[in-house]
């Protein structure tokens, strides 16, 4: 998937790069981002606009170590824990941020507020009972929300249908989706680390969707509809004709308050 327009911080390509003031995030943002994820194996990212400087060398040799190097760029994505330990070096208070479409008709930013604003406050969470809880709110179109909730940089993303508004497009959200999913769990795995080899089978509901094997051995966190219905895509249509709306987290405790807020 690739987010040409999207920025995140350097950081996420250099482990050296730790100062998280204004002035060292504004010197090291990197424009335009890809993606690649494998059901089962992991998510990982690199810089889209890259070793381009090579591009006109007609070696064959330096060709094939310039394609050795676009390879090597590629970095697990490994942000959400990382920045759940910063925000809370920085931030004494929650805070959370939720994602959505900058379109109005693309969902209901009224509802998808509120829910967020309802689960997410410290009302909801005993541990926090004597702080507030601040909630940002982010519009972006395209499918690179699903890349902010993937590397950290939003919790939550959710798109409620208006009652007016048709099926999700499978198209809008099939690469996102397994981006996501294996970005949570390449978390899990990295917070349950006593394990040194993990094996699990997926299920997410859908039929035989990936391999059975997979470097995981922990509750996988699924992106599902407003009921908690993991997303179908095996319904030999074009829509998401079995979900209604997305709910879209790395973390499974978000996930939980944010579905138990809509049902209330």
């Amino acid at each position: 998937m690739a987010c040409p327009c999207l920025e995140l911080p350097h950081h996420h390509y250099d482990d050296e790069k730790d100062d998280d003031s204004d002035a060292a995030r504004a010197a090291s943002v990197v424009v335009g981002h890809l993606f690649v994820a494998q059901r089962g194996r992991g998510a990982w990212q690199r810089p889209l606009h890259q070793n381009s400087n090579d591009n006109n060398d007609d070696d064959n040799n330096n060709n094939n170590n310039n394609n050795s190097s676009h390879l090597d760029d590629f970095v697990p994505i490994r942000a959400p824990p990382r920045r759940q330990q910063q925000q809370q070096q920085q931030h004494p208070t929650p805070q959370y941020t939720l994602i959505q479409s900058f379109e109005a008709t693309h969902g209901n930013h009224g509802e998808q507020e509120a829910i967020a604003q309802r689960a997410l406050s410290n009302n909801n969470n005993d541990n926090n009972a004597n702080t507030t809880t601040t909630i940002r709110m982010i519009r972006m179109d395209s499918q690179a929300k699903y890349a902010m909730v993937a590397t950290g940089h939003a919790d939550v993303y959710l798109r409620l249908s208006r009652t007016q508004r048709p099926h999700e497009n499978i198209w809008d959200h099939a690469a996102g989706v397994i981006l996501v999913e294996e970005a949570a769990a390449a978390a899990a795995a990295r917070s349950t680390m006593t394990m040194t080899t993990m094996t699990m089978t997926l299920d997410l509901g859908n039929g035989n969707n990936g391999p059975n094997e997979s470097h995981h051995d922990v509750g996988v966190v699924v992106v599902t509809d407003r009921r908690g219905r993991p997303l179908d895509f095996g319904t030999g249509t074009a829509k998401l004709v079995n979900n209604d709306g997305v709910v879209v987290t790395t973390s499974r405790g978000v996930q939980q308050r944010i579905l138990e807020a809509l049902q209330q």
